[in-house]
């Protein structure tokens, strides 16, 4: 299964994905439920990972929606370990596409 992970702006989202072989690919989509939901249906079913907000409620459920799995991690505890959770489980996501 292909893991992504997602920064969500105000403005835009920062997306980066693994596939289960290894490969990358990143994209950065303007936040807008259209623009979202044509980016995600054009991926493969994969495990999302979101830091959970009030800008993420949203993107979790187009994502639920198109058949992905998003996982929030609450925003106080997120804040405090985002990126130490986010390169632990997803290292790649630091890594320019």
């Amino acid at each position: 299964m292909n893991w992504i992970g997602v920064d969500v702006g105000n403005v835009h989202c920062q997306i980066r994905e693994i596939s289960s072989t290894g490969e990358i690919w990143g994209a950065r989509v303007p936040a807008q439920a259209e623009r979202l939901k044509a980016t995600f249906q054009a991926r493969p079913q994969a495990r999302v990972l979101l830091e959970s907000s009030t800008e993420s409620e949203w993107v979790a459920r187009i994502l639920e929606g198109l058949g992905h799995a998003p996982t929030r991690q609450a925003s106080a505890r997120a804040r405090a370990s985002r990126r130490s959770v986010l390169i632990r489980r997803l290292p790649w996501l630091y890594i320019s596409a």
